[in-house]
């Protein structure tokens, strides 16, 4: 705290009048203004407690007899005295001292010993809660949670010891005097950060009120301040909310005031709020696969705990739930079973620390009854396995492949989803491998939020078990619609699974810096008891054929590992189980093994945020510089035994009509295990289909993967993916009609019922990777690709599942041209994007329009809507469309302009309006509208270059600072362009 604030604590003893002068000085760090002019009133909750409840008749009998201090006193008395609704179940009961309780943690408080993420500082008694001795922003969100409040009430409750309870009052009041509610969202951000507020009124706020009510020290006008408090961050809550993970947790504080207090006016207008938007969050974030939103195990489990706090507050006060919303939450215990590895732990993916899901699972097995939780909870002792071993997340797109469910079980995961709502990673296509009871192959985790190169670095692709190009990370968060951060649909990704093997397939289409059309696809053959293939191809989608580095990379999770040089190949170390990586094709290849790199990072596996932990383990790179496309396949071999298993990898000829057939364009290997045995793998990558002979055979066109085992000359076991596989015949021709497209959707018909399904990939190579489900049985259907990328060609068949068979009966190539009038009518924002970007009702009565929306501020507040388009500024560009601007005062410097940024970095700018436009306006801009604005370039000037190629666009409204709060809003319809 502050010499001025100390100063003013003094004066507030004294009880002087100087103290309206001292605190009308008393300004915010975070938003620049005045929070309050003066000493908040310590008995303004009486404003906002129900008087007329006859449990407060003392009460309201002192307040109307202006006795505040003996009103003050009664409620304290009626709270001490209460006995429902309860917070804490002992809280009349409550147990004899125990000299045995560790007061460790206790202790540390009072000697003002705090460890936030981690980090251990030491502060002055007097606590400044803002606080930020190691510039991490959440070191003072973490001190601001009081977390260690519960800590010293806890040690209260137990001992008796009125120390405690002495420090715990001190720091409620010094909170409250220092944190008074700010107007605005995004002041006193620590303290009044609308997640906090959730926090705190969830568990740290109503645990100490009930601990430390029958202690002096928790004097009648501190209990009124302290309730007054309550208040105000639920009034807060509901003028101001976050998303995600956020908005359940805030909801989930203002559920549990609502029915711990019910004496406040507004309790059952609160606790109708937070059961209407709990609800509705249980569809809006959680996903049909039981995945959340933002695609992060670590956050998912956060979410799922705060919905069960309401839920576990509302039932230990018989307060009757919504229908469904406890079955509801049982997707969401799926999700953490079926994305758990065998002993328990999640994957760590996007924004996860290394966490256990077995308290869950043992929730989850009473609450549900589910004895496959029970199983996971108990180390697989008690109760039984799932009844399938791997599985699709479809919506998630999480493809989890494991050869069972115990510690002797192998486990493999590859992401292929979506960007996700928030807490993202570049870390598209990465993998995660377990087997025999240890890590071997991770997602690093999160390690920070603190800026700088280690956020930068676990946040990008080269921290993560994935691929990239020429030392580039993948940069969804700058390409990727904000509309595609979540899946509005299941996946269509290839996805097969069978006793035998498991395939999962994705694809990264948002480029890389230089190397703007080039497509990552990654591909993972997962062969049950033994190993898995993964086969990274890098494919140019403009026919180009440049030279590029291609890196792929795997992120061991134990710190020992063995190389060879020679062969390329890389063993980890240790008990147990570990792990052979091991190229297919070492000449031509660079190997760098990398661990505990500081400048730049490399080589670290980050196990926890919260407590600063990362630990070194080395990353292998393996790199291949050549012409596109680049194909490179990687042989992944969990083990356990004295030493590493010796295995033989060579490629076997793929040739058609006698012509070998290009790299690219398929896979063909002969695998000998250790044992002896021999397995002979093809994989296409091309959606070109002709007959390939590999070896010996000749492969009919229809078979994309097949796997066959030998034991010496006998096959032993086989499996093949969509096509069989035949020896010494010849492949049946299959009759498909030839159908072209430029829509991103085929109608089929047929005269026979039956059910349609199409598969599909890029015509420029990578195979078929995606699968559309099912139709309805019938005779027509219409069949879609999603999501696709405009201009980029996808070739196809279309499958009829006929009652007597399926047969192909048309394939052909689709190319979709790159739309150029947007008029949101169809429910999507149609690729524009932004965080706060939204479809709102269109002009004219239209059904849609894109909608830019901040929250209501007096400050300069900037909106925008970002735009991912690639294209050449010619003399011919013309922008059109129809806006407005519905809000009441812009301030004295307001615009709203169009940006188109080039392949340089620059900024060329069409400003369009200088003052808030209520009427739908119509504009149109050309190629002379748009003039340099990059910023800190002012020898950028002129109009934009006819020829600049343009790669994103942008649209920005900047609001002024304004008297009263206004909400900046932009909104557009009917949009086109031409160039």
């Amino acid at each position: 705290m502050s010499s001025q604030s100390q100063s003013r604590r003094r004066l507030v003893l004294r009880r002087t009048h100087l103290i309206l002068v001292v605190v009308a000085l008393i300004w915010t760090c975070a938003g620049g203004g005045l929070v309050h002019a003066q000493e908040a009133d310590p008995y303004a909750v009486f404003e906002h407690i129900d008087l007329t409840r006859p449990d407060l008749a003392a009460v309201k009998a002192a307040v109307d007899a202006g006795d505040r201090p003996a009103a003050a006193a009664a409620l304290k008395a009626y709270y001490q005295q209460r006995v429902e609704p309860h917070f804490i179940d002992d809280r009349h009961s409550r147990p004899a001292p125990n000299p045995d309780y560790n007061t460790a943690g206790a202790e540390r408080v009072l000697r003002r010993e705090y460890t936030c993420v981690g980090k251990p500082a030491t502060l002055t008694h007097d606590i400044d809660w803002s606080s930020d001795p190691f510039n991490d922003f959440e070191w003072p969100t973490e001190l601001n949670r009081h977390g260690s409040w519960s800590t010293l009430a806890r040690a209260y409750w137990a001992t008796h010891d009125e120390k405690y309870a002495e420090d715990l009052c001190y720091q409620i009041d010094d909170w409250i005097r220092d944190n008074p509610r700010p107007e605005q969202r995004g002041q006193l951000r620590w303290a009044w950060s609308t997640l906090q507020c959730g926090i705190r009124l969830g568990g740290p706020w109503p645990e100490s009120f009930f601990r430390v009510i029958d202690s002096e020290q928790m004097t009648p006008e501190l209990l009124c301040r302290m309730l007054e408090v309550f208040w105000q961050q639920c009034d807060y809550l509901l003028t101001f909310h976050g998303g995600g993970n956020w908005l359940v947790t805030e909801r989930s504080g203002l559920q549990t005031t609502a029915i711990v207090f019910p004496e406040f006016k507004d309790a059952d207008a609160w606790q109708a709020n937070a059961w209407s938007t709990l609800s509705a969050e249980l569809t809006n974030q959680v996903l049909p696969d039981g995945a959340q939103v933002e695609l992060t195990p670590h956050y998912h489990s956060v979410t799922l705990g705060s919905f069960l706090t309401a839920y576990t507050i509302a039932g230990r006060n018989n307060v009757p739930a919504p229908d469904d919303y406890l079955k509801q939450l049982e997707r969401m215990y799926e999700y953490l079973l079926y994305v758990a590895k065998p002993d328990g732990q999640i994957p760590m993916l996007n924004d996860s620390d290394d966490m256990s899901v077995k308290s869950r699972m043992r929730d989850g097995a009473t609450r549900f009854g589910r004895e496959d939780m029970r199983y996971m909870a108990t180390g697989s002792e008690e109760g039984e396995p799932p009844d399938h071993t791997s599985h699709a997340f479809k919506w998630a797109g999480q493809y989890v492949m494991r050869t069972g469910w115990h510690f002797d079980n192998v486990y493999l995961l590859m992401d292929a989803g979506p960007f996700g709502f928030g807490h993202q990673h570049e870390d598209k296509l990465g993998l995660d491998v377990w087997a025999y009871g240890n890590d071997l192959i991770v997602d690093p985790g999160r390690f920070t939020y603190a800026g700088g190169k280690w956020r930068s670095y676990f946040v990008s692709t080269l921290s993560h078990s994935a691929a990239y190009l020429d030392g580039q990370s993948q940069r969804r968060r700058q390409r990727t619609p904000r509309d595609q951060y979540v899946s509005r649909e299941p996946l269509d990704n290839l996805w097969f699974t069978d006793d035998v093997i498991d395939f999962s397939c994705g694809s990264y289409e948002e480029g890389y810096d230089g190397a703007d059309n080039v497509i990552h696809i990654r591909k993972v053959l997962f062969i049950k008891r033994d190993y898995s293939i993964i086969t990274d191809l890098f494919v140019p989608t403009d026919g180009g054929t440049t030279e590029h580095t291609a890196t792929v990379q795997y992120q061991l999770a134990r710190p020992d590992a063995t190389v060879d040089e020679q062969a390329l190949q890389v063993v980890s170390g240790g008990e147990g189980g570990n792990v052979l990586i091991k190229p297919v094709d070492p000449a031509g290849c660079t190997m760098t093994v990398l661990k505990g790199e500081e400048d730049p990072p490399a080589g670290w596996v980050a196990w926890s945020l919260h407590r600063a932990e990362k630990e070194a383990c080395p990353m292998v790179r393996y790199s291949v510089t050549q012409a596109l496309p680049i194909r490179f396949d990687t042989i992944i071999v969990p083990w356990v035994a004295e030493g590493p298993p010796n295995w033989s990898v060579k490629r076997l000829p793929v040739t058609s009509g006698g012509a070998a057939v290009p790299a690219h364009e398929a896979t063909a290997l002969e695998i000998t295990h250790p044992d002896g045995l021999r397995d002979e793998v093809f994989i296409s990558h091309t959606t070109q289909r002709r007959a390939l002979e590999v070896g010996e055979y000749e492969l009919d066109p229809e078979l994309d993967i097949s796997v066959i085992r030998y034991d010496g000359e006998r096959i032993t076991g086989s499996a093949s993916l969509w096509g069989p596989f035949q020896r010494h015949q010849p492949a049946e021709p299959v009759d498909a009609v030839e159908v072209d497209g430029e829509q991103p959707f085929i109608d089929v018909r047929t005269e026979r019922p039956a059910t349609f399904l199409m598969r599909y990939g890029y015509a420029d190579g990578g195979g078929y990777l995606f699968e559309t489900p099912p139709s309805e049985p019938g005779t027509e259907a219409r069949l879609r690709i999603q999501n696709p990328r405009y201009g980029l060609g996808y070739g196809y068949v279309v499958i009829a599942e006929f009652d007597d068979g399926a047969q192909a009966i048309q394939r052909g190539t689709i190319l979709v041209p790159e739309p150029r009038a947007f008029n949101f009518d169809d429910g999507t924002l149609q690729g524009f994007g932004g965080s706060n970007v939204r479809l709102a009702p269109g002009r004219n009565g239209s059904p849609g329009c894109l909608s830019v929306e901040e929250p209501p501020t007096k400050d300069i507040r900037y909106a925008g809507a970002d735009f991912a388009r690639g294209f050449e500024a010619t003399d011919r560009l013309k922008l059109r469309f129809a806006y407005c601007m519905p809000m009441a005062d812009g301030g004295k410097y307001f615009y709203a302009k169009v940006t188109l940024r080039d392949d340089a970095g620059l900024d060329w700018s069409a400003y369009f309006a200088k003052a808030p436009v209520q009427d739908w306006t119509e504009v149109e801009l050309g190629l002379g509208d748009f003039r340099g604005d990059t910023k800190d370039k002012p020898e950028q000037r002129g109009v934009i270059p006819a020829g600049t190629k343009i790669v994103g666009m942008r649209l920005t409204l900047r609001k002024d600072e304004t008297p009263d709060a206004v909400a900046p809003v932009l909104q557009l319809d009917d949009f086109e362009m031409e160039y």
